[in-house]
């Protein structure tokens, strides 16, 4: 589950969304489910996203 979804804009003017998953300990799993709920989260607003751990 993500828990925190952010819309931002990078320096370059570009509008993101960053999906933050926290976690006291973070994997390499973490940051891969991370990655693909923000290819989800990404489809479905038709925005680039970043996802964290």
């Amino acid at each position: 589950m993500i828990d925190i979804v952010v819309s931002e804009k990078l320096k370059t003017d570009k509008d993101v969304i960053l999906a933050v998953e926290i976690s006291l300990k973070v994997d390499i799993e973490d940051v891969q489910k991370a990655a693909r709920r923000a290819i989800v989260i990404g489809k479905a607003y038709k925005i680039e996203t970043i996802g964290l751990s």
